[in-house]
């Protein structure tokens, strides 16, 4: 076999009873060690990698749900393909093998991977419970009401001034485009007007809630990174601490007891 290395063969002889009578027989014990460079090669190296590529997600934008949720699916499947090959390449056994501690240590951090992105998400998205009863529409939908407002009140005191003002609004592509452009709407709306425009135009209930909104999105923000920050020290540190467990039990004293 390429993958075991030959030890120590024990020679015995024995006097065993068939049914033609008393034969003596010739017992050879193989004692065989397993390659470890061949199995560390083709199982060990490349599921530690396929870990090492599922904590990429936490250096991705809290908001790349599309990315993130790819690399944590195909990073999962691959290590199950993994493992599934290195169970087929070696003998069956009921006992816990080695290599079945590992791959299953593995698969854990991976799919822990996957439900720190599941929460940094629900941060991200979570709300006030004492106003999630109150909030009926969402937040693009009061920026474009509270716009609006601005707005016609801004055209009805050019009118009575004698001037007309023309807004052509164009339609965003996607999500990510639609939140910049309220975004921008807010901060346009809090810079000083001009000198004929008054502050009292802006309702200021409507105003006052929408930033307090806009200002909880961005804690949920800051607190999903933080998550993020923390998740990129903890996880390696704590597959280092398992390695050296690992790899001193089984390169030290499991040897021993064999």
């Amino acid at each position: 076999m390429p993958d075991m290395k030959m030890g120590t063969i024990d020679k015995t002889t024995r006097m065993d009873e068939y049914a033609t009578g008393i034969w003596s027989c010739a017992i050879a014990t193989f004692h065989g060690h397993r390659e470890l460079t061949h199995h560390i090669l083709q199982s060990y190296i490349p599921t530690a990698l396929i870990v090492f590529v599922s904590w990429f997600s936490f250096w991705l934008d809290v908001e790349a749900v599309p990315g993130r949720v790819s690399l944590s699916i195909t990073t999962l499947l691959t290590l199950a393909t993994q493992s599934s090959a290195a169970r087929m390449s070696l003998p069956q056994a009921s006992d816990v093998k080695a290599i079945d501690i590992w791959m299953g240590t593995c698969m854990t951090f991976v799919f822990l991977a996957m439900i720190e992105f599941t929460i940094v998400n629900y941060c991200t998205r979570r709300k006030n419970r004492r106003n999630r009863k109150k909030s009926v529409k969402g937040l693009s939908d009061q920026v474009h009401e509270l716009v609006s407002q601005y707005k016609e009140k801004k055209n009805q005191l050019l009118q009575r001034n004698g001037t007309s003002c023309y807004e052509v609004a164009m339609l965003p592509a996607d999500p990510e485009s639609q939140e910049k452009i309220d975004r921008k709407q807010i901060r346009e709306l809090n810079q000083a007007p001009p000198l004929y425009i008054k502050r009292n135009l802006l309702p200021s209930s409507k105003r006052k809630a929408l930033e307090e909104r806009i200002s909880r999105v961005e804690e949920n923000r800051k607190f999903a990174q933080a998550i993020d920050r923390n998740s990129r020290i903890y996880f390696p540190l704590t597959f280092g601490v398992f390695n050296i467990l690992y790899w001193g039990y089984y390169l030290k004293f499991a040897t021993d007891e064999y």
